[in-house]
């Protein structure tokens, strides 16, 4: 009895170890990216400038929230944390943003949900972006490059740019989905232009 008390004891501390190693792992590499990656120019990207332009003034304006979720901790849907986080960030500045790592959901699960919640979140004047290991999205500019690719899945939110009309005019969308995202594109911008 007190050999197997010992051994759980002693397991759970080794699995607490082995956690706490896998979470500053993902927080180093995660940092990595969203620090050292995305704010600066790359070689590869197959344009002047950073990989994202928006990315370096946000990280400036100390604006982005990046939050971890790891699965045995979520008390709440998946979807319901995207969509509070959703709520957090907006009518706030234009650089507030959040990235949410889901640290041990599948990527199908994550993929799924982003392509549920996309319409509504266009349809707000913002965008929700999908990042994770084998994510195939090419850049822009190079089809070799792709700078979507992190090493677990997360989801990013953020207000929409006028440069994010490539994204949402896109050919990967049915004709039908493009018209609607691009109605939504041009109400986020209607009184801005209105004013010029």
């Amino acid at each position: 009895m007190i050999l197997s008390l010992f051994s759980l004891v002693l397991l759970t501390i080794l699995l607490s170890f082995l956690f706490t190693i896998r979470y500053s792992y993902i927080s180093y590499k995660m940092k990595i990216y969203i620090q050292d990656f995305l704010p600066k120019p790359h070689k590869n990207l197959g344009r002047k400038g950073d990989v994202c332009p928006f990315m370096k003034k946000a990280l400036k304006l100390n604006s982005i929230e990046v939050k971890y979720y790891p699965l045995i901790f979520l008390e709440k849907t998946l979807e319901d944390i995207i969509l509070n986080n959703f709520e957090k960030i907006r009518n706030k500045n234009i650089y507030n943003s959040v990235v949410m790592i889901f640290t041990d959901t599948k990527i199908v699960k994550i993929l799924k949900l982003q392509e549920k919640l996309k319409k509504y979140i266009v349809s707000e004047g913002y965008m929700i972006g999908e990042f994770y290991k084998n994510n195939l999205q090419a850049g822009l500019h190079n089809k070799e490059f792709f700078p979507l690719q992190t090493i677990v899945g997360c989801i990013a939110l953020r207000k929409m740019v006028v440069g994010d009309k490539i994204f949402l005019d896109s050919e990967k969308y049915d004709e039908t989905i493009r018209k609607e995202y691009m109605k939504y594109y041009e109400q986020s911008f209607a009184p801005a232009r209105r004013l010029s």
